[in-house]
């Protein structure tokens, strides 16, 4: 066993967690400056091994954690040790232990492998491995071995002493002193008492003589007393039989009256009960009454508010029917307008278009005669006009040319013309074929408006009717919510007064209980006794005074739920609670007497079988009586609890329990109407959450309509918005259609213009190529003179003409035209607005709201006529309630005046029998004191009985008398004489075997002393030897050539032996002289010769000192061994035969820890630790042994 890996952190000046690289199983040297933390190093082993830090104060572990400058102050700090156990040295299975020291300013703890371990367990634990409390050499730190060198002889052979363990055998011997001193003690005091006995005993000695002649007068006195008593205990009897004979009649009378009492209390229980229902179905009635009327109240303003509206809308509806009536009149006038217009306007086109013609026809022949004119004229004038053929021919070849391009562009017009034409003749077509499939879909959309109103109104009027349903079930719902809020009520109210009636700690614990169950979801719970069964009211009283708080009790399954209810309770600190687990408690099989007077009580309960044993457990032994007497009889002959009918028990040991049970705070009752009310209120919700279903389907029906109503009114709107969307597209398709006719209009006209033109153009040209034929010089035919001649008058005429058709078509036009305005700008535009206004009064939409507002009115006439007549029948019903309650009143009267006469004769009964009862107890109770007084007289002599038994009282009382003057004679005797002397007897024999016993023990601990004594001594001898030769060898082998022994001194002065052989007391023993005095250390450096410790250098005592110390270490070794700077004051040949002594024991499996500043430990040293110190926090770390030589050579 070794260190293998020393854990720090916290500790002194090892603020971070240090984790020494692990140890050489052999030699481990630690070098580091002065300061760096070598020697608090060893102290945190210390701290671990060994108990040099017990019972520390809060500055003294202070002063253990880490104290340095960085953020925040070390609160805890810990040392760990690792050994390798692969030799099993600790008793524990394992190769590596670890064992740490945790403290803190309020913690001192130990662990073991990470788990908590004690102090003295630690200490036994390192004791077992090999680490003695009485050798502490194992850890040598700075001082020791100068402790050393200064100590005396007397100091040395102390420290052997505790090496050897003597230290037990001093405790011992002390604690053996102290018990025979106290057993000396009780010797005396023994010695004493007996003493004192003996004399008391000579005393009472003298005294028996007048004690026989004082029994003698005794034994008479006593036999007249008990004649006396006896006779005084017969006439009790007596007196107690008659007074139970009276308060037998008493008690039958009193039985009678309670019966009547019970009666008339049950009779007004009952109309208490029908009165208190009465008042709540009063209170109900009246409150529905309340309701009715403000229902009513409700139905006339609602009533009065629809018929305004009624009248509001037939109001408007006539004002939009004569409004609708006038468009119509209005609209049918503009249509027949229209009609004329459109006829006269279809009249005058003809005319229009044929005096167009004219016009065209006549300007026409007016520019063809006008050409051919200046065509005449330019030929008579051609001759002045060109001066050669060639001229003529070009001026006329040019004009042809213009002629031809005019031409080729009048047909160029005349072709686009054409087909612009023909073009927006074709639109005109596919307008017309589009309007006709809107007018189509706007009349299908007509049709599908009228269908969809007519589904709105039904839809509607379903809606109206459901909903006057589901009105009508929230009043049925509201009136049940309102009945299951009274019986809630009441239920807690009786839950109240059953709560009152239970011991509050029981009562929490009932709740607790029923929480717990639901929270963790625990089965097999059944509930309190008291729910699970039911009884007739008469045995009410016998059922709760029998069953007493177990009413309570709950029953379950098996008694583990019970107990895991019970620690659910602990936890919550709940309550307390008991339990019946039904796998415990079975029913047994009991011998019930066969008689009409007692039943067993079991037989008048009502419950499940499965619940048998608990009930037997509680009632299977108990027997309902007809009277207290019959009770009392069978109890006594049954070895059962019996129970009347008022609650009266009689124990079966033969103890009577009785007085007045108040009926009207009896639990079982408030449980019963619990549970009925349980029932009705179940009842109720059940109702309740029917009418809710019914009014959930009722709302699901209704959402249903009104998502109709909705889709139907989406409908509508869409279906209007695209009727308008299709009027206004029709309207403005009408109006490209006259666009597209005008410009049709106008084209045509264009064209026309053009054709005739164009044919001017081609006859012009046609002569100006014959132009081109005819000669220069060639004069006019005579045709064409002629022709020349009428052109004039011609064109002249043809004007006249042109202004005349003009006239007339400028006259048809304007007719036209002002017809055409009319129509478009006023009849039709009118006819559109007033037809939009026909369509923006919707009659329908007002029919329907007055269809509604009638079928709504229908409603309220309806609901208000039943709420008249429930409004009556409500009257009714109060009145009948009322004329009943004063009925229930009178009844409740003459029922109290009965009962109080019947309670005040039961008081009267109840103080005869209270009187009864005192007289009873007083006789029983002189009874009692009679027979204690009969006992106390002791055994009498055998003709006591009937010596003076003829005699009178008067005669023995004078006989008693004279007994009691002769006894003034002895009045000094003493009674207990006889009783003290042998009582003395015995005394004086146990004393006297104590003593003996006593010596003995004396005896034992003295050869107890003496045998530690002799150990010790042993002991002591044993390991000087061990350590003397030890140290010899040692000595010879650090000092060359040199000796060294040590010497026992033994002490002169020795205890004398006791007096002629006698064993020695206590305080011989204590003042006895120990065997030895000291230990001399005598050695020799060379061959001088041998000095005493006061003779030698302090190098020198130094190596005495050292090899004292690996003496104590080879006499009881360690697993390893601490040395903190041994070699400081040692020269350096001893330092290197100490380094080669460690070497050697090294490799012979010890392990050693030094620390040093001298190279010798360095170089025969296995591992090298180095120290350092860095803002006062210290560092542990593996550096070479150049490095570490390097250090010392520097350090020195």
């Amino acid at each position: 066993m070794y260190i293998k890996q020393v854990i720090i952190e916290g500790f002194k000046s090892y603020r971070e967690q240090v984790a020494i690289e692990p140890f050489s199983p052999k030699h481990n040297v630690i070098v580091g400056a002065n300061g760096s933390g070598k020697t608090n190093f060893f102290h945190a082993i210390r701290f671990v091994l060994s108990d040099f830090t017990t019972q520390m104060r809060a500055e003294e572990r202070q002063r253990l954690l880490h104290d340095g400058a960085g953020v925040g102050n070390v609160l805890s700090a810990y040392v760990e040790i690792v050994f390798d156990n692969s030799d099993n040295r600790l008793p524990i299975d394992k190769e590596t232990v670890r064992l740490r020291r945790s403290i803190g300013l309020k913690k001192d703890e130990y662990f073991l492998d990470r788990k908590h371990i004690t102090k003295p367990e630690v200490m036994n634990l390192l004791e077992s491995a090999g680490f003695s409390r009485s050798n502490p050499y194992y850890v040598v730190q700075q001082g020791k071995i100068q402790a050393l060198t200064t100590m005396r002889d007397t100091e040395r052979l102390e420290l052997l002493k505790e090496i050897g363990g003597t230290k037990v055998y001093d405790e011992r011997r002390k604690e053996s002193l102290k018990i025979m001193q106290e057993t000396e003690t009780r010797q005396v005091q023994i010695e004493e008492t007996v003493k004192y006995i003996d004399e008391r005993l000579n005393e009472l000695n003298e005294e028996r003589e007048e004690l026989v002649k004082y029994q003698e007068v005794d034994r008479k006195r006593r036999s007249l007393e008990y004649t006396i008593y006896e006779k005084e205990l017969s006439d009790t009897r007596a007196k107690l039989e008659e007074v139970e004979s009276a308060r037998h009649r008493a008690s039958e009378k009193s039985n009678k009256v309670h019966l009547e009492a019970r009666t008339a209390h049950e009779k007004q229980k009952d109309v208490e009960k029908s009165l208190k229902e009465l008042e709540q179905v009063l209170a109900l009635l009246v409150k529905k009454k309340k309701q009715l009327e403000q229902t009513k109240k409700d139905d006339i303003k609602r009533r009065a508010q629809v018929e305004l509206d009624v009248k509001d809308i037939e109001e408007r509806l006539l004002v939009e029917h004569q409004g609708q009536e006038d468009r119509m009149n209005e609209l049918r006038h503009i249509e027949q307008e229209v009609v004329r217009s459109q006829e006269e306007l279809v009249a005058i086109r003809p005319f229009f278009e044929e005096k167009l013609k004219q016009e065209e026809s006549t300007t026409s022949r007016i520019r063809d005669c006008e050409h051919r004119l200046a065509t005449l004229y330019k030929k008579q004038g051609r001759s002045s006009q060109y001066r050669s053929q060639k001229e003529k021919d070009a001026a006329v070849s040019k004009e042809l040319k213009e002629r031809t391009n005019i031409l080729h562009k009048k047909t160029e017009q005349v072709k686009k013309l054409k087909g612009e034409i023909q073009e927006l003749t074709g639109a005109i077509m596919d307008r017309s074929t589009e309007i006709s499939d809107r007018e189509q879909r706007v009349q299908e959309l007509i049709a599908a408006a009228e269908e969809s109103n007519q589904k709105f109104a039904e839809v509607k009027e379903k809606r109206d009717e459901l909903q006057n349903q589901r009105n009508a079930n929230w009043k049925a719902e509201e009136e049940k919510d309102s009945e299951l809020e009274r019986m809630q009520q009441d239920m807690r109210k009786k839950e109240k007064h059953l709560e009152a009636a239970v011991p509050r700690d029981i009562n929490r614990g009932l709740l607790t209980v029923k929480r717990i169950c639901n929270d963790h979801r625990i089965p097999g719970v059944h509930g309190p006794l008291i729910e699970l069964f039911d009884c007739d009211e008469k045995f009410n009283t016998a059922v709760e005074v029998t069953a007493g708080n177990t009413l309570f009790h709950i029953v379950v399954d098996t008694d583990e739920i019970a107990s895991k209810i019970i620690h659910y309770l602990n936890l919550e600190k709940g309550g307390r609670v008991s339990f019946l687990p039904l796998n415990q408690l079975k029913a047994k099989d009991t011998n019930y007497p066969n008689s009409d007077d007692a039943i067993p009580l079991l037989t008048r309960l009502k419950y499940n079988q499965k619940y048998n044993g608990p009930f037997f457990q509680i009632f299977g032994k108990v027997l309902l009586c007809r009277s207290l007497d019959v009770a009392t009889t069978m109890s006594r002959q049954t070895q059962l609890d019996c129970v009347t009918m008022e609650g009266d028990q009689v124990n079966k040991r033969g103890a009577l329990t009785g007085g007045y049970h108040d009926q009207r705070s009896s639990r079982l009752s408030y449980m019963k109407s619990m549970k009925e009310l349980s029932s009705k209120i179940q009842e109720a919700r059940d109702e309740g959450q029917a009418v809710k279903s019914t009014n959930q389907q009722v709302e699901q029906e209704i959402n249903k309509v009104l998502s109709s109503l909705e889709k139907l009114n989406i409908q509508r709107s869409q279906g209007k918005s695209e009727l308008d969307r299709l009027k206004t597209e029709l309207a403005d398709m009408g109006e490209k259609q006259k666009y597209s006719q005008q410009q049709i209009d106008s084209k045509e006209r264009v064209l026309r213009s053009a054709e005739d033109s164009s044919t001017r153009v081609q006859k012009q040209i046609e002569e100006l190529q014959e132009e081109l034929k005819i000669d220069f010089m060639a004069a006019l035919t005579e045709e064409q003179r002629t022709e020349l001649a009428g052109l004039n008058p011609e064109i002249q005429h043809l004007k006249e003409e042109e202004v005349r058709c003009h006239a007339e078509r400028l006259e048809a036009e304007t007719r036209k035209t002002k017809l055409e305005l009319h129509l478009e700008s006023n009849l039709i535009k009118r006819k559109a607005e007033v037809e939009q206004d026909i369509e923006g009064m919707n009659l329908d939409d007002r029919r329907e709201q007055m269809k509604t507002r009638r079928n709504e009115l229908q409603s309220i006439a309806v609901s208000l006529d039943q709420s008249t007549g429930l409004f009556q029948e409500n009257e009714k019903s109060i009145k009948e309630q009322q004329a009943q309650l004063l009925a229930l009143k009178a009844s409740l009267d003459e029922t109290k005046a009965v009962q109080e006469s019947e309670e005040q004769l039961l008081q009267e009964e109840a103080k005869e029998m209270e009187q009864l009862m005192g007289k009873r107890n007083n006789l029983l109770q002189k009874r009692e004191e009679l027979q204690k007084k009969i006992r106390e007289l002791g055994s009498l002599p055998s003709n006591a009985f009937d010596k003076y038994k003829g005699k009178n009282m008067k005669e023995l009382h004078r006989m008693l008398q004279q007994c009691n003057e002769a006894f003034k004679k002895f009045s000094h005797v003493n009674k207990k004489a006889l009783d003290q002397f042998l009582q003395f007897t015995e005394q004086r024999e146990d004393l006297n075997r104590r003593q003996a016993e006593v010596e003995k023990s004396k005896d034992k601990i003295r050869e107890l002393i003496e045998g530690l004594d002799r150990k010790k001594d042993e002991d002591i001898e044993r390991t000087f030897r061990g350590v003397a030769m030890h140290f010899k060898e040692i000595f010879n082998e650090i000092v060359v050539k040199g000796k060294g022994e040590l010497v026992m001194i033994k002490n002169k002065d020795q205890a004398p032996p006791p007096a002629n052989g006698a064993a020695p007391d206590s305080a011989n023993l204590e003042r006895s002289v120990e065997k030895y005095h000291a230990v001399q250390v005598r050695v020799s450096f060379g061959a001088g010769e041998a000095k005493t410790m006061k003779q030698l250098s302090g190098g020198q005592k130094a190596v005495v000192a050292l090899s004292l110390i690996f003496s104590i270490q080879r006499v009881d070794p360690a697993p390893f061994y601490l040395f903190d700077e041994i070699d400081a004051a040692l020269d350096a040949q001893y330092r290197a035969a100490v380094g080669n002594m460690i070497y050697k024991q090294a490799q012979a499996h010890t392990q050693f820890v030094t620390t040093t500043f001298r190279p010798e430990l360095v170089k025969v040293c296995s591992k090298v630790y180095g120290v350092t110190h860095k803002n006062r926090v210290s560092c542990v770390e593996v550096i070479s042994k150049e490095d570490a030589l390097g250090f010392i050579e520097d350090f020195n």
